[in-house]
């Protein structure tokens, strides 16, 4: 007998990995790379929240505003960005990533 799941239900998402981070970190680099502020800017603010010197929504609306023009790229960061109840350490992920960059 085969179990089904229930149409409602929402498929879980696989969960981020490391290498993820570090190919949208590059990705914002190559975007970015005439423009060293944005770049610049978007590693202090997932440093400051690195350190829990930032709360996350002051993150993603940091991030929201370097990224204006760029809606793919917020897009990406969203999958970062779940709330921590969510899946912790997406976020954290995506700084562990900067330090190997």
């Amino acid at each position: 007998m085969r179990s089904h799941q229930p149409e409602d239900e929402a498929p879980v998402k696989k969960p981020v990995e490391f290498e993820e981070a570090i190919s949208f970190v590059n990705k914002i680099k190559t975007r970015f790379q005439g423009d060293d502020f944005v770049y610049k800017s978007f590693l202090d603010i997932l440093n400051m929240y690195r350190k829990e010197n930032k709360a996350i929504a002051e993150v993603y609306n940091e991030v929201s505003y370097l990224f204006i023009g760029h809606p793919d790229l917020l897009e990406e960061f969203t999958h970062f960005y779940l709330m921590p109840w969510q899946q912790p350490g997406l976020l954290s992920s995506l700084a562990r990533a900067l330090s190997a960059i």
